[in-house]
């Protein structure tokens, strides 16, 4: 995994603390996973993962865009995959 700013926020938030877990990267993406996808030289865009195997993200000039969780891009600069689990 990375050490980046986006990831110490989201492990460190007090809403999130203990919640989220790595996903390896053989597992399937389940709905509502958050992708980390290298931007330029920085991971700091998060793409959402929805049903159909589609996952969803913005990109400025772009607007909201959605991509098949296959698309070779995406494959390609995605660093890590994290789940939120249930609170109970």
């Amino acid at each position: 995994a990375t050490n980046s700013q986006l990831i110490r926020f989201l492990f460190d938030h007090e809403l999130l603390k203990g919640r989220l877990v790595f996903v390896p990267f053989e597992s399937p993406r389940l709905p509502g996973d958050m992708v980390g996808v290298l931007s330029g030289q920085l991971d700091h865009h998060l793409a959402l993962v929805l049903p159909w195997h589609k996952v969803i993200h913005a990109m400025e000039g772009f607007g909201t865009v959605i991509h098949d969780l296959s698309d070779d891009k995406l494959t390609r600069r995605t660093l890590y995959v994290l789940r939120l689990l249930d609170n109970k």
